[in-house]
């Protein structure tokens, strides 16, 4: 299987399934919006913005990735310290309840990760096509020299 962002549906909306692609989409769109150093997010800092850039990876990573608490502090942000689970449940509760307010702030940082994660995903396609296995090896070579995402499922007959 190559590189890949993978969907699931829930509930009239879409859940991204937990792949290192995922991750590292998430991170991106944190640092994009946030405008905070990768650097930066898995240290212990406290600058209000590193704080609140933290709390909203954690918040999106477990809403919208599927990601356990336990999994977000130890895989998310792998070659850097770990957080602890009651760590990431934390900062989940703490970004529910700026939402749950309304506060202006976060309402529109969430909505911009949000924007971030859905404009890279929206590309994504299904495509089922036949082909004789010489053949499925010429596109897979030509989707790596493009460096595009793919999924590939094989059905012998």
């Amino acid at each position: 299987m190559g590189r890949g962002v993978l969907r699931t549906k829930t509930h009239n909306q879409v859940k991204l399934t937990n792949t290192q692609a995922n991750q590292a989409l998430l991170i991106d769109a944190i640092v994009a919006v946030y405008k905070v150093p990768i650097e930066m997010l898995n240290t212990r800092m406290r600058f209000r913005e590193v704080v609140n850039a933290r709390q909203m990876m954690f918040k999106v990573a477990y809403d919208h990735f599927g990601m356990t608490y336990s999994e977000i502090g130890r895989v998310l942000l792998p070659d850097r310290r770990k957080f602890d689970h009651s760590t990431v449940l934390y900062a989940k509760q703490t970004v529910d309840g700026y939402l749950k307010v309304g506060d202006e702030n976060v309402v529109a940082k969430y909505k911009a990760v949000m924007s971030y994660i859905s404009e890279r995903t929206a590309m994504d396609a299904t495509i089922t096509i036949s082909l004789k296995m010489d053949d499925v090896n010429k596109v897979v070579r030509f989707l790596h020299q493009h460096n595009l995402d793919y999924e590939l499922t094989a059905h012998v007959q």
